[in-house]
C-alpha cells in the first residue's frame, strides 16, 4: 500500500517539476523576446 503512494508522489513531483521547469523556459523565452523589442524601438 505504502509502495503505490510513494509512486503517486514520485510521479506528481515529477509532473510538477516539469511543468515548472517549462514554465521557467517559456518565462525566459517571453521576457527575451519582449526586451529584444523594447530595445528595437
Amino acid at each position: 500500500m505504502m509502495e503505490g503512494n510513494k509512486l503517486k508522489i514520485t510521479c506528481l513531483l515529477h509532473t510538477y517539476y516539469t511543468l515548472v521547469k517549462q514554465t521557467s523556459h517559456t518565462l525566459m523565452v517571453t521576457g527575451g523576446f519582449l526586451m529584444s523589442t523594447i530595445e528595437w524601438e
